[in-house]
């Protein structure tokens, strides 16, 4: 029996044995969106435009009716605040809103898409 080829062979054969045996899969999934640190822990709800915007107009009359001499505003996502909200109308569909307010040039009227508004607040 030759050793010298028996021990050449067993180191190419364990090599060769490395190279078959077949990768472990490895699933690559796309990284999770940041999240905002105000989203995080909350649920996302889907409501019914009509719903929340009936919601909306509710909480708006309970502040008008709470303290009727105060002054009513509504915070836009785009930061700009309408300020002395007189009237609040959601359209039928409830996707938009008219706000009628006044300001020193006179009363204004303001349609808001529902998506825009942030909250209310006594000015």
């Amino acid at each position: 029996m030759n050793f010298k080829a028996l021990i050449f062979a067993m180191p190419l054969t364990l090599a060769a044995q490395q190279h078959m045996i077949a990768p472990k899969e490895t699933h690559h999934t796309a990284p999770a969106p940041e999240m905002s640190p105000s989203l995080v822990g909350k649920t996302t709800i889907l409501i019914q435009a009509k719903a929340r915007s009936e919601d909306l107009v509710k909480a708006y009359e309970f502040l008008k009716k709470e303290k009727p001499t105060y002054r009513i505003s509504v915070r836009l996502a785009n930061k700009q605040i309408i300020s002395n909200v007189l009237e609040m109308t959601a359209m039928p569909n409830g996707t938009l809103f008219i706000f009628k307010s006044s300001t020193p040039q006179g009363a204004t009227t303001q349609i808001v898409s529902i998506e825009e508004i942030v909250d209310f607040f006594y000015s």
